[in-house]
């Protein structure tokens, strides 16, 4: 139905019951451990809880999770702590619910050092670079995934439409 480039997005419909969430991922192989990113651009429906998108690494010993999302209900963006716990770290962020306006959200993680590097959302950038990813030991074979998810309000079917999905390596400081 909508697209921000080309004929297609995706559109990623929450469920209204139990886990309440649609979620797509792009898997690749292991690329060379650097900062890494993903970029992507989404448009939001009134009945969302939340979106969220993120970066899990596994290099054969600890899989890596660099994971944010936002409430468009509270207007905050939240991200993943190294204990598994969702943390505030920005608010006003002022995303609009309107025909056709996708917002570009770009996440940045630093798995060779163990922390976040930052956020850009729309015009604001934030540093993340004091916040440590969450982790956990694992021997499975390597890995990188980068995934977006759409939860619903409990009782509706909230839907994101996703598009312009970028995983990049080798990020800046």
């Amino acid at each position: 139905d909508e697209a921000k480039y080309g004929g297609f997005a995706l559109k990623l419909v929450g469920g209204s019951t139990s886990s309440r969430y649609a979620m797509a991922r792009w898997w690749s192989g292991y690329p060379v451990l650097s900062a890494l990113g993903m970029e992507l651009q989404f448009k939001l429906s009134s009945n969302v809880e939340y979106v969220q998108t993120g970066i899990a690494l596994q290099n054969g010993t600890t899989t890596f999770y660099g994971w944010v999302r936002y409430d468009p209900a509270l207007d905050k963006w939240q991200y993943l702590d190294s204990g598994s716990a969702w943390q505030d770290f920005l608010t006003n962020s002022d995303l609009k619910i309107q025909a056709a306006l996708f917002h570009p959200v770009k996440l940045v993680i630093d798995p060779a050092t163990g922390y976040y590097r930052r956020l850009v959302i729309s015009n604001q950038e934030v540093d993340m670079s004091a916040y440590a990813l969450c982790t956990e030991a694992s021997t499975e074979a390597p890995w990188l995934n980068a995934t977006a998810r759409c939860y619903s309000l409990a009782g509706e079917n909230g839907w994101i439409y996703v598009d312009s999905v970028i995983l990049t390596q080798n990020e800046p400081a």
